[in-house]
């Protein structure tokens, strides 16, 4: 009788943890997305129309970006692995990954089924990270980080062990790894006083003659002139256009709009001819 008002109340506080995990997923959700259902018909998005929960559901899971998911090319994937290999050794130094693997093989040996999931869920977010087709692909590591993290965190821990068995307080000496490469990192790390970006598309907004549309094609160019543009409002009489979006229907709406045309042509330079409207490509960040 024992063991078994045991075993309930073992499981009634595993339903109890389940139930409040399930909550706190829907919570996050909500505070994360819950915004995006009062723009239903109100704001319009270049990503999609917004004007149903279905609509919603592709805003929210990113479906205009679905098409790259393990869409790389097999003749990339070797140049992909070598990427993927130089980022982890600059992430943790050839020394700290050595510290995360053996890390990961103590927790093997002590919690098995803990090593089992985070060397998963850790495979599986490089995965997604390699395959996924666009260039800047491998920052969608960041969630697998702090699960090197913690296997570099148990490395740390044993080899502070080791060392202080010899000799005491030399385990110390491993706070200097981190102290060293973050001192030795700190100009990379830092971009504080880095205003490139904006210091470009300010340049580029000024020198654009007037009522032009600048035409670009890539995510850093469209995103940075977007943002002086229509954020801090400058050049309001320019209209910045993403010629890979313009095949997207919600965002070629938009453009029409703003172009002040009613009909939809064929494609976006005979628009831009309907309008005469002096055009301006800007490419390469240039």
């Amino acid at each position: 009788l024992a063991n078994l008002h045991t075993c309930k109340l073992a499981n009634l506080h595993t339903c109890k943890l389940a139930y409040l995990l399930l909550a706190s997923c829907f919570f996050v959700l909500i505070l994360l997305y819950g915004p995006v259902l009062l723009t239903f018909r109100a704001v319009p998005s270049p990503w999609v129309r917004l004007d149903s929960i279905a609509d919603g559901w592709a805003y929210v899971s990113g479906q205009l970006y679905h098409r790259y998911l393990f869409a790389l090319p097999a003749a990339f994937w070797p140049r992909r692995l070598l990427a993927y290999g130089r980022l982890m050794a600059r992430q943790f130094t050839p020394v700290g990954a050595l510290l995360a693997l053996w890390g990961w093989w103590l927790l093997w040996r002590e919690r098995r089924s803990l090593a089992l999931a985070t060397a998963l869920a850790f495979g599986l977010f490089s995965l997604y990270a390699i395959g996924y087709n666009t260039t800047d692909s491998l920052v969608y590591l960041v969630p697998a980080m702090p699960l090197a993290a913690l296997w570099l965190g148990r490395g740390m821990a044993e080899a502070a062990k080791w060392l202080e068995a010899r000799r005491r307080w030399a385990g110390l000496l491993l706070l200097l790894l981190p102290l060293v490469l973050a001192a030795w990192g700190w100009r990379e790390i830092n971009l504080r006083g880095d205003d490139s970006a904006v210091r470009w598309a300010r340049q580029t907004l000024q020198a654009a003659p007037p009522h032009a549309v600048l035409l670009t094609s890539q995510d850093a160019a469209t995103f940075t002139l977007w943002y002086i543009h229509d954020v801090l409002g400058q050049r309001p009489d320019l209209l910045v256009v993403d010629r890979d979006l313009w095949y997207h229907p919600p965002y070629r709406d938009i453009v029409l709009r703003e172009l002040g045309l009613e009909s939809a042509p064929v494609g976006l330079d005979e628009a831009l001819t309907r309008t005469g409207r002096p055009v301006v490509e800007v490419t390469n960040g240039e």
